[in-house]
This record gives C-alpha cells, sequence and structure tokens, in this order.
C-alpha cells in the first residue's frame, strides 16, 4: 500500500511539472509596416505568400495580422525569406521599389539593420519597418 501511495505522489508531481510547462505561452512577436510616405502604398509579396497589403499614408499594418507566437522572438526575416522579392508600388501599381534579399542599401530583409525592436511587455517583442519618400524616391 505504502508503494501504491509513493507511485501515485511521483505521477502527480510529474503531471504536475508537465502542466506547469505546458501553460509557457513562449514568445510573442509582431511585424509592422509603417508608411512614412507622402502617399499610399501597396506592398506585394512575391513567392511563396504572393500577397499584398496596403498602406495608407502616415498609417501602418500589421505584417501578418497581428502577433505570431511561438517559442522565441524570431526576427521579421525568418517569415519574409518566403517571398523571393517584395514590391512596393503606388495605387496605379506603378513599381516604387523593389526589395530582394540581396538588395544593396536599406532593404526590408536586413532585420538587424533596418528595423527597429520594442519589447512592450515581458514575452512581447514588436519589431517594425519604416518606409519613407526617400525609400521609394519621392
Amino acid at each position: 500500500m505504502e508503494l501504491i501511495l509513493k507511485n501515485e505522489k511521483i505521477i502527480f508531481v510529474i503531471l504536475a511539472i508537465i502542466l506547469l510547462y505546458s501553460c509557457d505561452p513562449g514568445f510573442c512577436s509582431d511585424y509592422i509596416i509603417k508608411n512614412n510616405s507622402s502617399i499610399n502604398i501597396k506592398l506585394i509579396f512575391v513567392g511563396k505568400t504572393n500577397d499584398s497589403k496596403k498602406i495608407s499614408t502616415k498609417k501602418e499594418i500589421s505584417l501578418y495580422g497581428g502577433a505570431k507566437c511561438g517559442m522565441g522572438s524570431s526576427s521579421p526575416v525568418l517569415y519574409l525569406k518566403d517571398n523571393d522579392s517584395i514590391y512596393i508600388t503606388n495605387t496605379s501599381d506603378e513599381i516604387l521599389k523593389i526589395y530582394k534579399q540581396n538588395t544593396v542599401g536599406k532593404n526590408i530583409y536586413n532585420a538587424d539593420k533596418y528595423w527597429t525592436r520594442t519589447k512592450p511587455s515581458k514575452n512581447f517583442f514588436e519589431y517594425t519597418f519604416e518606409i519613407t519618400d526617400k525609400d521609394i524616391g519621392k
């Protein structure tokens, strides 16, 4: 009987540890694109996603519609690398800028240099990329 109670305590402790660790939210990250240019723009993602996002002047969007949660604060490049290139166009679809992973100068793929990272709360990171008139040749 004593052996059974001892085994039950061990099982209870193991289950408690598993439950505590399974509730760990990990880290969440949000990826913001700010349009600080003087015109409305559209981002076109060419590659795996083939998606587009419109951004009004002086506005911002969350790149993926909100925070991505998982284990760790991931660089935006991990999500952008699925795209061969990212086009910035005006509302008439005139191409203003093309970013590729090896584009020289300011590059949306270069998170270490051109994205700002903030930590609004304990387990939440926010990455921001700003597009200006200079970036799009205006």
